[in-house]
């Protein structure tokens, strides 16, 4: 239902962009301009690394899918191809209307400068129902998010309580389930909960844990070439290798650049991910050393 309201939008979106054009394509594409101090000047190459990290984090939320790979039937053989599609649609959807809109500004010191430029943009060129229209798309489209990471962390959370990561009492709550649906009920209390803490933090302190994030391309590049290396056998194979794992290393080394220049806040932030990743590991072979067996992937042929 939700997707449905964000799409409804984006199509508004689309066809009102389409009715106003103002500016050919090789214009924006090759000419970009950007607003600085009320003024459009051109974009330099930094500020054009920003923006393709901004877009790789609106458009590369596909891997999501990975997290209900249990609850699909036949998932180690249609989960590739499931985030494959996923991902080009959703870059579609987001990338073709954003486009089109910037073809059809009419005036864009002053659209740019809105607080919101898309529903000011619709505001101007069909009428301020428009407008709220998107305004409501955008709200579904945030609910919508929240309540898809809600699904997908608490799955991640049930899987570490199920292979005992945690001692006993933690792992119980986090592996219990809802007795008829059998949906991760002790995993969802925990991040609603968690989730109502983080409120405290303040919006610096928050940004700091959500900002910086370069290790899914970085992890899963390197995932694919040791699966190669290692003849792993996998119904499905990434194509054209190693295209696909060499552009993953390229976009990490990319937004580690990019962070690294934001001192203030993306660069602490990938310091508190290093750190996390080493108090995982250590934490890992603590468990091990005490007994525990490691956690091996069952139940599915993509190992590695």
């Amino acid at each position: 239902m939700f997707l449905a309201v964000e799409l409804t939008a984006l199509l508004v979106l689309t066809v009102v962009a389409l009715l106003h054009a103002q500016r050919p394509l090789g214009e924006v594409l090759f000419h970009p301009i950007m607003l600085k101090a009320g003024a459009m000047i051109a974009t330099d190459s930094w500020t054009m690394a920003l923006a393709f990290v901004a877009g790789l984090s609106m458009c590369g939320g596909a891997d999501w899918a990975m997290t209900f790979a249990e609850d699909m039937a036949d998932a180690h053989r249609r989960i590739g191809r499931v985030v494959a599609w996923a991902g080009l649609v959703a870059a579609l959807t987001i990338a073709v209307p954003t486009v089109l809109v910037v073809l059809a500004i009419d005036d864009l010191p002053h659209v740019l400068a809105a607080e919101a430029p898309l529903a000011e943009f619709l505001s101007r060129s069909a009428g301020p129902w428009a407008g709220t229209l998107v305004s409501i798309g955008v709200v579904a489209a945030i609910f919508n998010a929240i309540v898809a990471a809600m699904m997908g962390l608490s799955r991640l959370l049930f899987a570490i309580g199920r292979d005992g990561l945690f001692p006993g009492p933690v792992s119980r709550l986090l592996s219990s389930l809802h007795p008829r649906f059998h949906s991760p009920t002790g995993s969802v209390l925990v991040l609603a909960v968690v989730g109502g803490l983080c409120v405290l933090l303040g919006e610096k302190r928050l940004v700091l844990f959500v900002s910086g994030n370069f290790s899914a391309y970085l992890l899963i590049a390197l995932a694919v070439i040791a699966a190669r290396k290692l003849s792993v056998i996998s119904p499905f194979r990434a194509p054209l290798h190693p295209l696909l794992p060499i552009c993953g290393l390229a976009l990490a080394a990319l937004i580690v650049a990019v962070n690294w220049a934001d001192a203030e806040t993306a660069r602490l932030s990938m310091a508190i991910l290093l750190g996390t990743f080493v108090a995982a590991f250590i934490w890992h072979e603590a468990r091990v050393r005490q007994g525990r067996p490691p956690v091996v992937l069952e139940g599915t042929d993509i190992e590695g």
